[in-house]
């Protein structure tokens, strides 16, 4: 957080008002590819990105498609929900990926491209193989009340991290997620 590239990325956030923010960087935060989730990037920049609106996160390393519901926090209800885009499918031999995590919305072992067309309050994705073929679309709305919508699938950045630390044993809770308390209910050992 000492760095002069932080302090130039939260300047920066702080001060654009853009109606869409993109961040775009090598190691994702969220991914289920052969290179884990880049834990020290989720723990410093994920709560910059949601609590300066940025949209969506675009980064690689992992050699696939694969993109996250929005993620959001239980907590800070004014900060927004980030979704994150792991696009690095542009060449090299592909990866595997794990469909065992609650984030992952779209994935695909396949070389790919994505495409995002904004037009005022809707921005419209595309990711693409190399053939043209659709792999993963989805469109965000910023009009009045059309936000919510986009929104209502996101999942706490709370509820991903208590998964992450239960054991491999246990199934993950059911967790109801209220301010000031996380209430658990269903882990189960098996």
């Amino acid at each position: 957080k000492n760095s002069q590239q932080y302090k130039w990325l939260k300047d920066d956030l702080l001060k654009t008002d853009t109606k869409w923010k993109f961040a775009f960087f090598h190691h994702p935060p969220y991914t289920s590819g052969r290179h884990l989730s880049n834990l020290k990037v989720r723990a410093l920049l994920t709560p910059l990105f949601r609590k300066h609106g940025v949209d969506i996160v675009f980064s690689g390393h992992n050699h696939l498609y694969e993109r996250s519901y929005p993620i959001n926090s239980a907590f800070t209800p004014n900060d927004s929900a980030v979704t994150y885009v792991v696009s690095g499918g542009g060449g090299g031999k592909l990866y595997d990926f794990s469909s065992n995590n609650i984030w992952t919305a779209s994935a695909s072992k396949a070389h790919n491209f994505c495409f995002v067309n904004v037009d005022g309050e809707s921005l419209d994705f595309k990711a693409l193989d190399t053939d043209g073929q659709v792999l993963d679309k989805f469109t965000i709305l910023k009009e009045e009340g059309k936000y919510q919508q986009y929104v209502k699938n996101a999942i706490p950045y709370e509820q991903i991290e208590l998964e992450r630390t239960l054991p491999d044993n246990i199934t993950p809770p059911v967790v109801f997620l209220e301010k000031g308390k996380t209430v658990m209910q269903g882990a189960v050992k098996i």
